[in-house]
Formats: C-alpha cells, structure tokens, sequence
C-alpha cells in the first residue's frame, strides 16, 4: 500500500508524545493499523506493550478487525478498548466490579422519579426533567469539579440548589448499592492511580505504547487520568481534528488538543491533510467555512481526488420559496437518483432530530425508504402536542375530564377541576358551579364557545386558532419566562405541529398521519433492523442528526433547513459555543464523497427565516449558488 510522507511519518513514529492532526477522509484508521504493526515488527514492541483507545465499541471492533487482518491474526496481545471498558476493567481488577454493578438505565430513571417526588417542583414533563438531570450529573463527573460550580442548562426547570442535593443523594444511593455508572468508571480510576501508586506502576508498565484515536472528543477527565497512565513513558500517540471537536455537551473540548502541546513539549506534531473521501469542491467549500473559526490548528486540506474541478456542480447551494418547497424538490431529487443509483447513497442531515419531521412526512408521502440514524424525539409525544390535541379531542365532541384537565388552565383562566368533575363533563354544570363568580362563568363560555370554534376548522386554522386566539403561545412565553426556559425551542415544537397539520383537511386525517408517523418512527429506530422489510431495508435514504452523522460518508449528503436560528442553533451565543456549531457544519459537509446539497427556504411556519451565516462563509467559486439575491 502506497502511504504520502505524512502518513509514514506518523506510522514510523516509535518512542515519546506525537500529536497527528487528521482531517476528514484523510486514512487516519489505516495510519492508527499499520503503526501498530510497525511498532511490533519494526520496532520490537510486545504486542502485549500496546493499548489502543477509542470512544465507541464499534470503532474499537473495526479497528481490532482490521489491524488482525492486515497482521493475519498473528498478534491478538494488542489491547482494543474505548475508555468506559479500560476504565472498568481497571477497576474489575482492583475492586471486583462486575457487570452488574453497573446502574441500568431503568434503575436510574427509577431512582430519579422517586426522588423527584420528595420535592414540590411544579414539573410539565417528568421524563424530560429526568434528562436534564442526568446530563448535568454526568457533565459533573466528567468536569473533575464541584457539583455548586457547574452550571445549570435548564435552571428554570430545576433550581440549582435542588439538582445539587439530587446529585449528592443519588452518589449515596450508588454507594449504598454498591452501584457505578459510566462516568464513575473514570473518576474512580483516577482517583485510582492518584492514590495507589503501585497500581499505577503496574499498568504503566502493562501498556508502554498508547494509542488515541478521536482525540477531539476526550473530556477533563479522562485526560487527567490518560495523562497518569502514560506518564512513565509518555508514548502517547494522539489522532484527531480539532476541526470535529463536536460534543461539547459532554464534555469534550478541542482546547485539550492545544492543551497536549503545552504539556508534551517535546511532543512531534504530524498533519494528515490530503482528504481521499471527498472530491475537490467539497474540501475547498468546507475549508472556507472552517477557517472563520480562531481556536484552531491552521491546516491546508487538499482533495485527493483532482479530476474534479471547481467548475463541475459537486457543491449547490440552493434557496426555495419555504419548507415545503423545499421538501418537494428533495423528494424528487432522491428519487430522481434512485433510478440510477441506490437509495443507500444518500444521507440528509438535520441540525436537530425535532428538525426532521418536516421532510419525513414527504418521504411518507413519496414512499421513500428511509432509515434513522439515531433516536428522533417524537414532537408528538411532547407536552405541548399533547395539550394542542386534547383541544382537538375536545373540538371533536369529547368529553372525557382528562382532556379538560390538561386545557383548562392552559392559558390560565383560573378554572378549578372542581367545576368538571363528573366523569362526562357538563358545560352546563360547570356554568351553574360559577353562577355566583359571573368571571368566572364567562371564561367557562368561553372556553365552550371557542370548542364549538374549533370543531368548524381544517386542522391548520385550528392550531393557528389555538396559538392566537385562545393565546396559547402566551402561555408558552409566560410559562417560559417563569421557568426560564428557552421560548424559540418551546415555539419550535408548535411549529412543528402546525406544519404537519398543512396536508390534511380533517381532524380524523390528520390523527391518522400522528399514527402512521409514529409508527414510521418506531419502526425505523436504529434497533429495529432496518425498519422496512424486503429491499426497504437494504437500501434506503439515512436521516440523521449533523453530530450522529460524524464518522459516516455518503456518495450524496442533503443539508436542510440551514436557516439562522437552525445552523447556527438559536442557543449558540458565545464565541466558543458558535465555533463549536460551525465544527458541526464542517462535519456534516464532509460527509459528502461525490455531491453536497446545501438546502434553505425563506419560510417556515408562516414566519421569515434568514440564511445561515455559514452558507455566507462559502467560497462561492467552489460552488453553484442557485438562489435569489437579497436586496
């Protein structure tokens, strides 16, 4: 196999520190394989010396697969591992550990909402409160800091002050069940090596030569118990790209990349910078967009494929008129493809998996296989769907008191459940139970004049008459400022709603597309095999989130909705937080081997959207721009 110089010198490294900066697409697995055999056949290294590391069992097994074959199954001592399972094994050997004292998911999920019950919080959505709280648990634990110093994403749906409590109570429930979870399995195994220098010694001396693979993704953690490890020898041969450092909602940060060269000096830096994945329009547009980020190593990415010049359509941008538009022309385009090409080609990738519903409900509608990449939250599902639907069960005739109980005061009309207690609720009941309170009464008629309303609608006017007239984006915008949430993403999910609403002219009709929806979006979670039986499930288009889609490589890529607000998200503010989704743009563009399309409407919803910032970044000399000029 031929390799260009830098790729030798990073498989030709032996002894102290090296940093190799790889870009997308630039050979870094067969860098990582064929060093390891360097290392054991070149340089004389025990097989058994060698430990490399990765962050997904998947990766791990690839990579282990691949070195074994490319050795012929001769040296099986090289130790393939992502942190999580060194770090238990680690703590196996010195502590007894086994799989079972691993916290399950529903353990924990179960522990939280008995906890939760000894607090008087005011909670709209237990299960999401529970996510929150996880989240910021582990972003903790992988800190390596105080609990009170971590702050809080979501401090209107939980005080910091009770999340700090939680966080000590559930650390006792661990230890009195004798009970870790993932990130326990680092902080336990630094606190390991900081106090068992002889245990330290021991594994120092096990694995002589350390392997790093995404480097980028590393968290404080894990780099303070790496660096202990590999301290004794400091053969530590990192591999990642600053530039796809996109899980900062974990922890990862790509300052400990700058932050490697500044505690090994002496460290050999390496850049592997020909891309073999993409052709050369795609790098030269990718590349324009990332060099507007500061904190970053400079790189000069090259395409190796150079048959392709800037003047052949591989990069289009193009503007449509609105979503929907937007939506019809990619489902014509796929299926354009699919007559010469395989549905598996494609991937269309999502800022956020709420983003997706929008366009999947055209696949539905153009029977287009389709699979996903990762779990899609159900906008459905959401408690705010949920209330916009008990209007409808109610416009529809129903009379059942649950769904009054979760309108009634939803926007507040200072009802009490009281004056719909019967099992069928009465108006007429409810009317007499404030025939002395005439405030009162008048809500109640109200609220029945505007069900009479509703029952007269198409699904689109009546969710638009739910939000304006009945006020219900007031209560979203009141609830949000005094839980202090963030109000674009509770307005997002009405969105949603109202946009799946627009093909459907009964209420029956569109209950039946939230049942088929639902049931696609079942079927077609990653677990599942595939979803579609037959050819489906062998060849069809991937929908994916931007982050789930690092690592994967599609001969076409669709990116959609790229709107301000979408791409860059609404919540990125800060410089670092801005750079961090202008990574994941990156990311998602160097998916791409043949053809990137870069989609945007100017409406959604009703509402203006402006074009993303980082389509303005593009070099337009390396890609067709078909869309109308501002003005």
């Amino acid at each position: 196999m031929e390799f260009h110089k830098a790729q030798l010198e990073a498989i030709r490294h032996f002894n102290g520190p090296c940093i190799t900066l790889a870009g997308p697409g630039s050979g870094k697995t067969t860098v990582l394989t064929y060093r390891i055999l360097n290392l054991i056949e070149k340089c004389g290294v025990a097989p058994e010396h060698i430990l490399v590391i990765t962050f997904t069992r998947a990766a791990a097994t690839e990579m282990k697969e691949r070195f074994l074959k490319l050795s012929d199954n001769r040296y099986s001592g090289v130790c393939f591992q992502t942190f999580h399972s060194f770090f238990f094994m680690i703590l196996r050997k010195a502590y007894g550990y086994r799989a079972d004292n691993i916290i399950t998911q529903q353990e924990q999920t179960r522990f939280f909402k008995n906890i939760l019950n000894e607090y008087e919080l005011e909670i709209t959505d237990t299960m999401e409160l529970i996510r929150h709280a996880t989240a910021w648990i582990s972003n903790v634990k992988r800190s390596g800091k105080s609990p009170d110093t971590q702050p809080v994403a979501a401090a209107g749906i939980c005080p910091q002050e009770i999340l700090c409590e939680i966080y000590h109570k559930y650390q006792q429930y661990l230890t009195a069940k004798r009970l870790i979870d993932f990130e326990d399995m680092t902080v336990y195994c630094y606190d390991l090596f900081s106090q068992r220098k002889d245990i330290l010694w021991q594994w120092q001396e096990q694995y002589q030569y350390i392997l790093v693979d995404e480097f980028q993704d590393i968290d404080a953690q894990q780099f303070q118990t790496l660096q202990l490890l590999a301290d004794r020898y400091r053969n530590l041969f990192i591999v990642g790209d600053d530039d796809q450092s996109i899980y900062g909602f974990r922890g990862a940060c790509p300052d400990y990349m700058q932050e490697f060269k500044k505690i090994y000096p002496e460290a050999v830096q390496i850049n592997l910078c020909v891309n073999y994945r993409c052709r050369a329009p795609i790098v030269a547009a990718a590349k324009s967009v990332i060099a507007h980020n500061k904190n970053r190593y400079e790189k000069d990415i090259v395409a190796a494929q150079t048959g392709y010049g800037m003047q052949t359509a591989c990069v289009v941008v193009k503007e449509f008129e609105s979503t929907e538009k937007q939506n019809q022309f990619l489902a014509e385009q796929i299926l354009k493809h699919s007559k010469q090409g395989k549905f598996s080609d494609i991937a269309v990738l999502v800022r956020t998996n709420t983003g997706a519903q929008d366009f999947l409900q055209t696949f539905l509608q153009y029977k287009i296989p389709f699979t996903i990449k990762e779990h899609f939250l159900n906008p459905f599902e959401h408690w705010i769907a949920q209330d916009i639907l008990a209007y409808i069960h109610l416009a529809m005739g129903s009379r059942e008191r649950k769904y009054f109980f979760r309108i009634i005061n939803r926007p507040v009309r200072y009802l009490s459940r009281e004056a719909f207690a019967d099992t069928v609720v009465d108006f007429e009941r409810a009317k007499a139970f404030y025939a002395e309170k005439s405030a009162l009464k008048d809500r109640v008629e109200q609220l029945e004049d505007d069900i009479l309303i509703l029952s007269k609608f198409s699904p689109f006017a009546a969710v638009n008459y739910i939000r304006k007239a009945i006020g219900y984006e007031d209560y979203i915008r009141q609830y949000a400022d005094e839980k202090k949430q963030d109000k674009a993403s509770l307005y997002e999910i009405l969105d949603e709603i109202s946009q799946s609403t627009k093909t459907c002219r009964t209420f029956p009709e569109w209950f039946e597309y939230i049942k088929a929806y639902t049931e696609q979006l079942q079927n077609k979670k990653p677990d599942n095999a595939g979803g579609d039986r037959g050819r489906n499930s062998m060849d069809s288009v991937t929908v994916s989130t931007m982050h789930a889609s690092k690592g994967l490589e599609y001969k076409k890529v669709f990116l959609v909705g790229l709107n301000e607000g979408n791409v860059p998200y609404h919540k990125a503010v800060l410089e670092k937080e801005l750079e961090e989704e202008r990574r994941m743009f990156y990311v998602a563009m160097t998916r791409a081997k043949e053809e990137l399309h870069l989609y945007f409407p100017r409406e959604r919803a009703g509402k203006a959207q402006k074009i993303s910032r980082f389509l303005q970044e593009i070099d337009r000399s390396s890609v067709v721009w078909e869309l109308i000029e501002d003005k």
